[in-house]
Parts: structure tokens; C-alpha cells; sequence
């Protein structure tokens, strides 16, 4: 219809939903390893009964995480682009559905929103020459607990772009022009975390079961 919003439009596929699946697994499994790991070098290196202690509470915590993220189902959404029949019939866009595969095409967008470690996390009105700094100063900035390296945009499309692929995709992420529906993910630090007090090798995991699922987790 004329209110259609063709850069919004998800299409999920049965086949796409397994392969995520597979992969969101494996990625939680390896957290699972990695941060149990840790934690098992961590009480071997204290003596005192209250650090001990606090490190078994920590791992009880990081299975209740692991449970909330095995929670979380892959969406199978795949990424394409729609436009007016005429254009779409004769382009590559135009894919043949196979059973169980889901189009859905919402009405027009008028916002972008802003989650996680701001100080006002919030919807607000497209302007069509904002970029992500442009929305990130709206909600206030990112908190003094944000971690600035793996904050990322969940886009309408069903894409995904990220501070950490500065330098390989674009220059410059805070000036990444943004369009309705899209979502600013602001993740906090992981040192604030008393279960992930770890390594880098869990911000990274985390940031790839985040953007594999096409989530907008924020911890």
C-alpha cells in the first residue's frame, strides 16, 4: 500500500533460522567454556573463604545468563531489499519463497531509536540528515559505564554496522546516516559486571551473539 515501508520489510526463512540457530549455539557454547574457565583460574589463585565465595556467586550468575541467552531463538531473518513490483520482478531481489517463509512489511517508520548505556534511552523523530552521533547527543550521550568500542545499529533492513568495523566498511561510524526504524545499541562495559569481570575474548563473544540474533542487548 502507499503506506508500505519498503526498507523496514523482514522476510524470515525457515532454512536461514536453522543455520543461525547452529551458529548462535555454538558462539553461547563457547562463552560458556571461556567464562567458566576463567572463573575456575580465578578460585584457584585465591585462598580467602570470601573471595571464593563471591567467585561462586559470580559463576551461579553467568548460568543464569547463559540460560537467558539460550533463551533467545535465531530469528532467521534475512536481509533484501523490496521495491515497487515493476523494479523487483526482473532484479536478484526477487526470491522464491519456500514453505514456512515469512514476509512482513510494517507501515511507514518516523523514528530511530536509542537503547542501553545512554542517559535517556528513548525513540525519537527521524531528521533525515541526523547520524548516529547526531541521535547518540538526543539521549544524552553514552554513560559514563558505556563501552564505547562495541556500540553497533541494529537497522530496519535487518543489518547490522558497528564501531568495530571502523576501518574496514567506513571511517567514521558516529557519522553513519541513520533511517526510521533503526535502533543505536550502547552496551555496557563488561568491568562493570562482576559476573564478566574476564577478558575482551567475552565482550567480543557477547557482541557476536548480540548481532547474530539481531538483538539489541545492552546487558
Amino acid at each position: 500500500t502507499d503506506n508500505a515501508y519498503l526498507y523496514g520489510a523482514q522476510y524470515f526463512s525457515s532454512d536461514a533460522q536453522k543455520v543461525q540457530q547452529r551458529s548462535l549455539n555454538k558462539l553461547i557454547d563457547d562463552l560458556e567454556i571461556r567464562a567458566e574457565t576463567v572463573l575456575t583460574e580465578q578460585v584457584q589463585t585465591v585462598s580467602d573463604t570470601r573471595e571464593v565465595k563471591a567467585i561462586e556467586a559470580n559463576r551461579g550468575a553467568l548460568r543464569n545468563l547463559i540460560t537467558r541467552l539460550r533463551s533467545i531463538p535465531a530469528s532467521g531473518r534475512v536481509s533484501i531489499q523490496l521495491a515497487d513490483l515493476q523494479t523487483l520482478r526482473d532484479s536478484p531481489f526477487n526470491l522464491v519463497m519456500e514453505n514456512g517463509d515469512r514476509v512482513h512489511i510494517p507501515k511507514q517508520m518516523e523514528f530511530v531509536s536509542v537503547v542501553g548505556a545512554v542517559y535517556n534511552p528513548n525513540s525519537f523523530l527521524y531528521q533525515p540528515d541526523f547520524a548516529v552521533k547526531d541521535y547518540l547527543g538526543m539521549a544524552g550521550g553514552p554513560a559514563k559505564d558505556a563501552d564505547g568500542n562495541y556500540i553497533y545499529v541494529l537497522k530496519a533492513n535487518g543489518e547490522v554496522a558497528s564501531n568495530a568495523q571502523q576501518g574496514m566498511f567506513f571511517n567514521h561510524f558516529e557519522d553513519l546516516r541513520l533511517m526510521p526504524g533503526d535502533t543505536v545499541v550502547v552496551p555496557e562495559k563488561l568491568d562493570r559486571l562482576p559476573i564478566l569481570m574476564l577478558s575482551r575474548d567475552i565482550a567480543d563473544i557477547l557482541f557476536k551473539i548480540a548481532t547474530t540474533a539481531g538483538v539489541a542487548m545492552a546487558l
